[in-house]
């Protein structure tokens, strides 16, 4: 089990225009683990990154986080509207320059998935 608390680089999700939380319907996480020889230098060039990865048309919302321990993982997704909205965004050119990039610079080993929201509970629950 691993505990995650927010990226230095990106402590707050960042989003797009007027999109939110409640404007997304598909989430794509992306789980890596870091060379220990280069996370000085993905840290440094982490909030660029990300940054254009969340500029690309489609996207409206990106969340990162580390974990905890003195693990080198590295945790982010990105909202979209629909399953079309990330379509184009992951098929944009720049997408696949920068995680080819960093996956090849920075990533021992990466994970990626794809999440919709549950049938039985489609809006985020707020209490109170």
């Amino acid at each position: 089990q691993e505990l995650w608390e927010p990226s230095p680089v990106l402590p707050e999700p960042q989003y797009r225009g007027s999109g939110g939380p409640e404007a997304s319907v598909v989430r794509y996480l992306l789980r890596w683990s870091l060379h220990r020889e280069t996370m000085a230098e993905y840290w440094s060039q982490a909030e660029s990154i990300w940054t254009r990865a969340l500029e690309v048309e489609g996207t409206c919302g990106l969340s990162a986080f580390r974990a905890l321990a003195v693990s080198p993982r590295v945790m982010a997704w990105f909202d979209f509207a629909d399953l079309a909205a990330f379509a184009r965004w992951y098929s944009n050119p720049l997408i696949h320059d920068e995680l080819t990039v960093a996956n090849s610079r920075f990533v021992v080993a990466s994970q990626s998935e794809l999440w919709m929201p549950s049938p039985r509970v489609p809006v985020p629950m707020r209490l109170g």
